[in-house]
């Protein structure tokens, strides 16, 4: 199964020739279709890892990308579910099941 990000790339490959290119509306027959399998993806996500993203997003959306690194760092953060996020199981199963070619199974631990 391939991540939500390569999902991404390929949705917009597929619907727009140049990526600087603005991309065509998508026709509202598919909208809801394509909203579902969005939705399917991030529940089938990590737990943790949707959580510290909701936790990470707010704190550095407003920052420089040097100080963005630099509060995501491991070790050197003030976001308490982000760093339980990265010393979790969970972030570990990531890329066991990537190597292993199979599904992750997600604990929330």
């Amino acid at each position: 199964m391939a991540g939500l990000s390569s999902r991404l790339i390929l949705f917009l490959r597929r619907h727009s020739r140049r990526l600087r290119r603005p991309l065509p509306p998508l026709p509202l027959d598919d909208l809801m279709d394509c909203a579902r399998e969005l939705a399917r993806e991030v529940a089938n996500g990590a737990p943790l890892a949707l959580q510290a993203l909701k936790e990470v997003v707010p704190a550095i959306h407003n920052l420089p990308i040097p100080q963005a690194f630099e509060a995501t760092r491991p070790g050197n953060s003030d976001l308490p579910i982000y760093q339980k996020m990265l010393m979790s199981e969970d972030f570990m199963e990531g890329p066991r099941a990537f190597a292993e070619k199979r599904d992750p199974v997600w604990k929330g631990k």
